[in-house]
């Protein structure tokens, strides 16, 4: 297979999936409310759970970024958090639904969220060449491939991995 082949670009799309199951992980607060360590506070950066507090020794934490809400017009982009993506995109029934928001490791990367199969897919995607902070990169990078821009990331990344999926959804064994 050529890099132009269809079938080509969707089965290297497959093999750089990166899947995450939403954790269910619960604390409870001084005051004896039960939260999730994924619900945010009203600025959209997350919280975090003290092991210490549910009585386990504590581990060292990595450096979490707040998301920098950006400027950035696109259809598919909302400045949201991992769990309210995660809660529209479940409610979803359509395969491929999709949502690209800012990255909570770093304010140099963008989260392409979607729909695929019966799972929610996550894709990193780094920026390069960033004007500013709140501005999109002028390349994108997916794993070792640079796309121009997100309507480029959606037609050569995401819809060919749709297609796939829209495919495989209609294969009777696979339900």
């Amino acid at each position: 297979p050529t890099n132009n082949d269809p079938y080509f670009l969707v089965d290297q799309a497959i093999k750089d999936l990166t899947f995450i199951k939403i954790p269910s992980k619960r604390r409870k607060t001084k005051d004896g409310q039960s939260i999730s360590e994924d619900d945010n506070d009203k600025n959209g950066s997350f919280t975090s759970s003290s092991s210490s507090s549910l009585g386990k020794p504590s581990a060292p934490k990595k450096k979490q970024y707040k998301f920098i809400k950006r400027n950035i017009v696109h259809p598919l982009f909302k400045n949201i958090s991992y769990k309210e993506a995660t809660d529209i995109i479940s409610k979803e029934s359509n395969l491929g639904f999709s949502i690209i928001r800012p990255s909570s490791k770093s304010p140099n990367r963008l989260i392409l969220s979607y729909k695929f199969h019966k799972t929610i897919a996550n894709v990193d995607i780094e920026e390069i060449d960033k004007p500013s902070v709140t501005a999109i990169g002028r390349k994108l990078k997916i794993k070792n491939e640079e796309y121009e821009d997100l309507d480029e990331i959606i037609a050569m990344y995401l819809s060919p991995i749709i297609l796939l999926d829209q495919k495989m959804e209609k294969y009777r064994l696979l339900k």
